[in-house]
């Protein structure tokens, strides 16, 4: 799936941000965050800082 595709459908595609956990998500502390090509820097900021504090 394309996060800048579907960021295309939404009303505000700088909001967009796609996370993917990697398996086995309780014993990887590994997290893949991936910005839309329209995604706001803050966006991915805020989204990073939101993972980081899950530990």
């Amino acid at each position: 799936l394309s996060i800048s595709a579907m960021g295309a459908q939404l009303k505000h595609p700088e909001r967009i941000l796609g996370v993917h956990f990697f398996n086995p998500a309780p014993k990887m502390r590994l997290v893949e965050i991936i910005p839309g090509l329209q995604t706001d820097a803050d966006v991915v900021e805020r989204g990073r800082s939101l993972i980081d504090g899950w530990g």
